[in-house]
């Protein structure tokens, strides 16, 4: 009986070591995609022969 109750403690173990492993890895996935670590931000310019409706200066979604 103590063999079983000693596994059952280090899976218990194992499995709360691997769940904060991988929360870690998300929070820092989402902190490195949206530019959290204070790299600065790219400003993209593009130019198109037509676009519509779209005029100089005007805001786009």
């Amino acid at each position: 009986m103590q063999g079983a109750r000693w596994k059952s403690k280090t899976e218990r173990t194992l499995v709360g070591i691997f769940v904060l492993v991988c929360a870690g890895l998300l929070i820092g996935t989402i902190f490195a995609i949206s530019g959290a670590f204070g790299r600065d931000t790219k400003t993209y310019h593009a130019y198109f022969a037509f676009a519509g409706w779209i005029e100089p200066g005007m805001s786009v979604r």
